[in-house]
């Protein structure tokens, strides 16, 4: 069983990684904001249907809650090289790839031509921006699939060229 400082600490980093205030959670857990703190101040445990509540607004299994599988993470707090870095660092590089393109006089673009590799520039961007800001699960698997698309098109137009 882990430590119940441990397992306020990870309920804490939890509840700030979602941006949830104690209370909202509390609300959440249908239990008194009091309680929520007594938890993450290691005062106490949940009880077993809280903790399946608190799996499931932090998206991870009841089991893994119980037995402390997430204590290595909230200890270490280590940042993983993960697929969205991987995304967001190539829609970068096709970004400045696609400026310094647009920019050299060496190829004669029609001014159609410029505008759609300034759109594209602009989509990258754009996604940029949200994978690194973007928390929902859902949401975030949906631009990985949109920066795939983008990240096809970038490259076939920087291959055209």
């Amino acid at each position: 069983m882990i430590s119940s400082d441990n397992f306020g600490k990870f309920i804490s980093s939890k509840r700030n990684e979602l941006k949830i205030s104690q209370v909202a959670l509390a609300k959440k857990l249908n239990v008194d904001p009091k309680t929520l703190s007594k938890w993450e101040n290691g005062g106490s445990y949940p009880d077993l249907e809280s903790a399946s509540k608190l799996a499931e607004i932090f998206n991870m299994s009841l089991s893994d809650i119980i037995n402390g599988n997430f204590d290595a993470k909230i200890i270490n707090k280590k940042k993983i090289f993960t697929f969205d870095n991987i995304y967001v660092s190539l829609l970068i590089v096709a970004s400045i790839a696609l400026v310094i393109i647009k920019n050299l006089n060496i190829f004669h673009f029609t001014i159609r031509f410029r505008f759609v590799l300034s759109i594209i520039f602009l989509f990258n961007n754009f996604l940029i921006i949200i994978l690194i800001f973007a928390n929902n699960k859902k949401i975030c698997k949906m631009l990985k699939i949109f920066a795939k698309i983008m990240l096809f098109i970038t490259a076939s137009f920087l291959f055209v060229l």
